[in-house]
């Protein structure tokens, strides 16, 4: 957590800047009684997600379309196209696929949808704010029915591995500190004390997890850099960089997707 706790200090930094220099050095630590209330909020805060694992099973049957997948073996509406990448007109890469009778917690996002695939244009230019069908594409399915193969099978792909994905509760996910700070006491949000919130067991549970499993479904969205905004968006899902699955962002970064008030949109953060 070394470097989150460095950017808690340049936060903390940021917050005081401004202020009247005398007035600063006399501001008084927090009472027990605000140290109490912000350990509150933050335990009130925790919310439960869901985290994707690549592999590490054998799949039962690798012809099985109907399930969850990572680098191919997807399924799609009988006729409906593969996605293509905008400049090439390649076809785009089959990131993940979800089936949500698998979740052990279905996000309120997922309510009345079966199953959904992401699709990613690796040659995109509009990275950085990609909407969907621009940069990539999420298509979701609100019945398993009438879903046909659609794209390359198990391990037919020529750059990803193709991996079953297995899914494992994280009941204390938590907010990053920028997103959390306005709810606290600001004599607590500007003391340069952190451990109370860093070394919760939701972090370092989450920190380790996501070691292995680079997919969180529901939950908070999940910060190198400042949090970005969308439209009227609802964080949905966070993607991180993965060497197993051969995908990764700029600088080794992550993804937060929304649904906003145009639709899905992509927000990528660097490491």
């Amino acid at each position: 957590m070394s470097v989150l706790r460095t950017w808690f200090s340049q936060f903390v930094r940021r917050l005081n800047v401004g202020t009247n220099p005398k007035s600063h050095t006399s501001m008084s630590d927090p009472t027990e009684e605000e140290w109490a209330v912000a350990k509150e909020q933050l335990e009130k805060a925790t919310r439960t997600a869901t985290l994707g694992e690549l592999g590490g099973f054998r799949p039962k049957n690798t012809e099985d379309r109907y399930t969850s997948w990572w680098g191919g073996n997807f399924v799609g509406l009988e006729g409906e196209d593969l996605p293509a990448c905008d400049a090439s007109g390649n076809e785009m890469l089959p990131i993940l696929q979800v089936r949500t009778d698998e979740l052990p917690n279905v996000p309120k996002w997922m309510s009345g949808i079966a199953l959904m695939t992401l699709w990613f244009d690796p040659e995109t230019g509009h990275i950085w704010e990609a909407k969907n069908g621009t940069g990539f594409v999420i298509r979701t399915y609100q019945s398993l029915e009438n879903l046909v193969p659609l794209g390359l099978g198990y391990r037919q792909h020529e750059s990803l591995p193709t991996f079953p994905v297995s899914w494992r509760s994280h009941d204390l996910d938590l907010p990053d500190w920028e997103d959390f700070a306005d709810l606290i006491p600001s004599s607590v949000a500007r003391h340069s004390e952190s451990s109370w919130f860093f070394d919760h067991p939701g972090f370092e549970a989450r920190a380790m997890l996501q070691q292995t499993m680079p997919i969180k479904l529901g939950g908070y969205a999940q910060w190198w850099q400042s949090p970005q905004e969308v439209e009227g968006g609802k964080f949905a899902f966070f993607l991180d960089s993965t060497a197993r699955g051969s995908f990764g962002f700029p600088a080794g970064g992550s993804a937060n997707f929304f649904l906003g008030t145009h639709g899905w949109e992509m927000r990528v953060d660097c490491a």
